[in-house]
Parts: structure tokens; C-alpha cells; sequence
């Protein structure tokens, strides 16, 4: 929602904010637009981006996204049966996109590892 009409959804001592919930069965989280734009851009900095694995191209990307894999997180934990049944990718394909992912977040520990060791001294 708009950043200015925040205290208009929340209401005066959270009534709509609790109303919503009461009425829905669900807990209500009312977030700015500016802290919905913050998550998710944390939520794909953590879980990487597919466009940023070598050899992964748009085509690529678009359809790992319509089977419902968005990220390198998603991947790394990909079934190959899954996998196999997106057009252009095989049983090996499968295989090398799963290492690849998983590598992705080896390379990246062994940065943040190199990273925290030069901020102590």
C-alpha cells in the first residue's frame, strides 16, 4: 500500500488492522510499499538470482520460472525429475543446474568466510 495511506489502514489503535484479521480468520501484517520493496529485494539478494549462474540465459530463466523456480535457492533444492520435464533440459542438464546452484552457495559462503576474516584484525 501507498506509504501515506499506512495510518488509514492500520486505524486509530490498529481497529482496521484487527478488524481485517478477525474478519478474515488471518494474522494482518500492514506494510508500506517502501518495506515491501526492501524484503523482497533482501529475500533475492539472499536467495540469488538465476540470471547470475554462468551459462543460465533468459530463455533459460523464463522457463525455470514458469515451473515455479524463481531463484538459485529454489534451484539448489530442484527434484531432477522435475527438472527434466522443462523443455531444453535433460537428465544431465538437470544434474549440472542442481551442482551449479549448489556451488553458487559454496562460492558465496567462502566470500563472506574471506570477507569476516579481514574485518578482525
Amino acid at each position: 500500500m501507498d506509504d501515506e495511506q499506512l495510518s488509514l489502514a492500520i486505524g486509530k489503535n490498529g481497529m482496521n488492522a484487527e478488524l481485517a484479521s478477525h474478519l478474515t480468520g488471518f494474522g494482518v501484517d500492514i506494510i508500506s510499499h517502501t518495506d515491501l520493496v526492501k524484503r523482497e529485494a533482501e529475500k533475492t539478494r539472499k536467495d540469488g538470482l538465476l540470471i547470475d549462474l554462468k551459462g543460465i540465459g533468459e530463455k533459460m530463466v523464463f522457463n525455470l520460472n514458469n515451473h515455479s523456480i524463481y531463484s538459485v535457492k529454489d534451484l539448489s533444492s530442484a527434484d531432477e525429475s522435475i527438472l527434466e520435464q522443462i523443455p531444453g533440459i535433460g537428465m544431465k542438464t538437470a544434474k549440472k543446474l542442481i551442482n551449479m546452484a549448489n556451488d553458487y552457495f559454496k562460492s558465496r559462503e567462502k566470500s563472506s568466510d574471506k570477507s569476516s576474516v579481514g574485518t578482525n584484525e
